[in-house]
């Protein structure tokens, strides 16, 4: 576990740990405080400090925290994040193909056996329709 020193006071993001997306809650970390496994995503740096997940821009926090006992000038270098691997071939079974609906929010479905498989945001429903006779359109 690589733990490094802030050089100046910086603004986190809180960030979930099981979902990996940015909250809303900020925090204050000062001069000295002690932040874990820092590693590159996207446009910020993610490190852990005591417990709990953060994120903070690279370019405010660039050159200013070293490792714990290292020398002042020598900020430790950061790994970036391994890009998902790409798969060539798709895999093998069953697949769903959605298509987008013109919505005001984000809105998609698949056909399936019996009827329609409709995702909504974060949500999914099952719309009974044996012939898959719906345009998509509301009613």
């Amino acid at each position: 576990m690589a733990k490094f020193e802030t050089l100046k006071t910086l603004e986190a993001i809180k960030v979930n740990k099981k979902t990996g997306i940015q909250q809303s809650q900020r925090i204050n970390l000062s001069f000295g405080s002690i932040i874990e496994d820092p590693f590159e995503e996207r446009d910020c740096l993610r490190f852990l400090h005591l417990g709990e997940m953060y994120d903070v821009k690279l370019p405010e926090i660039t050159g200013y925290y070293k490792t714990i006992g290292g020398p002042d000038s020598d900020p430790a270098p950061v790994p970036k994040a391994e890009p998902a691997a790409k798969k060539s071939e798709a895999p093998a079974g069953p697949s769903l193909k959605f298509e987008t609906l013109k919505s005001n929010m984000t809105a998609s479905r698949a056909k399936i056996p019996g009827g329609w498989l409709v995702a909504i945001g974060h949500g999914v429903t099952f719309i009974p329709d044996e012939s898959h006779y719906w345009d998509g359109n509301s009613i």
